[in-house]
C-alpha cells in the first residue's frame, strides 16, 4: 500500500510541475510577443503589452469561478480542464500565426492572439 501511495504522490508531484510550468510560460509569453507586435504594427508600448493585460483580465475574471470549481469538483478535475484550457489556448495561438501575411498588416492576427492569451489563463 505505501509503494502505491509513493507512486501516487509522484504522478500528482509530475502533474503539478507540469501545470506550473505552463502558468509560468503561458504568463510570460505575451512579453515578447508584445515586443514584436509592437515594432510589426507600428504601434505604442501599451499595444504591445496587450497581452499581459489579457492575461490578468482572465485572472481578474476567472479566478472566483476556478476557485468554485476547485470546491465543486475537486482538485483533479480542474487541474485536468485547466490543462485542456491552456492548450485550447495555445491552439489559438497557433491560429493566429496562421492568419498572419507579411503582405498587410491585419489587426485580426492581433485580436485572435490576445484572445488566445486570455483563453490561456482562464483557468490557471
Amino acid at each position: 500500500m505505501t509503494q502505491e501511495k509513493k507512486n501516487g504522490n509522484l504522478v500528482a508531484i509530475i502533474t503539478m510541475f507540469f501545470i506550473f510550468a505552463m502558468i509560468s510560460f503561458v504568463t510570460n509569453l505575451a512579453a515578447p510577443f508584445g515586443t514584436i507586435w509592437r515594432n510589426e504594427y507600428a504601434g505604442s508600448n501599451t499595444l504591445g503589452m496587450m497581452g499581459n493585460m489579457m492575461n490578468f483580465l482572465a485572472y481578474l475574471f476567472m479566478g472566483i469561478p476556478a476557485g468554485n470549481m476547485l470546491v465543486k469538483i475537486g482538485y483533479k478535475k480542474t487541474a485536468l480542464i485547466a490543462m485542456a484550457v491552456g492548450f485550447l489556448g495555445l491552439f489559438t495561438q497557433y491560429l493566429s500565426s496562421l492568419c498572419y501575411r507579411s503582405d498587410q498588416q491585419s489587426p485580426l492576427v492581433f485580436s485572435i492572439a490576445n484572445l488566445a492569451y486570455f483563453i490561456s489563463s482562464t483557468l490557471i
